[in-house]
């Protein structure tokens, strides 16, 4: 198994504990288990106090529509949502809804998450640990430097 399978089977395993049963037995459920995917993720470098974006694919197969309401890190005083508008510039937002078997893609001109006011420079090969709130749940996730 490859390095990247195994991080993204780490990830749907973390997902399935946070969002899974509330059952003890993995054969019995009273609820839906979710199934959220984080891929692609990276992070751009930046200085001290700077902003830092994080480029991330987040793919939906819960069965209902998820809605991310932030991104937050240890690493970085704040974290923000943001899109930009043709004609209006990049406005903050409150929150992102994702529709089930649908993917949002950070990686576009029009959807960012960064990470403001870091805690220490960003530079490439450097591991940033953050958080994404979806449906008021914490959800891990890391991403490298490039």
């Amino acid at each position: 198994m490859s390095f990247l399978s195994k991080q993204v089977l780490r990830f749907i395993v973390t997902v399935a504990l946070v969002f899974g049963t509330s059952s003890a037995h993995a054969d019995v459920s009273s609820e839906p288990i979710w199934a959220v995917m984080i891929e692609e993720a990276s992070a751009m470098p930046a200085p001290t106090g700077g902003i830092s974006r994080i480029r991330l694919v987040i793919d939906n197969f819960t069965g209902q529509a998820v809605t991310l309401t932030g991104i937050t890190s240890k690493q970085a005083e704040t974290g923000a949502l943001v899109l930009v508008f043709p004609g209006r510039g990049a406005q903050d937002v409150r929150q992102l809804t994702i529709e089930h078997d649908n993917e949002l893609d950070f990686g576009t001109s029009h959807v960012r998450a960064e990470l403001r006011g870091l805690k220490t420079t960003f530079k490439a090969g450097d591991l940033v640990e953050f958080t994404l709130l979806l449906n008021g749940r914490a959800v891990p996730a890391a991403a490298h430097v490039h």
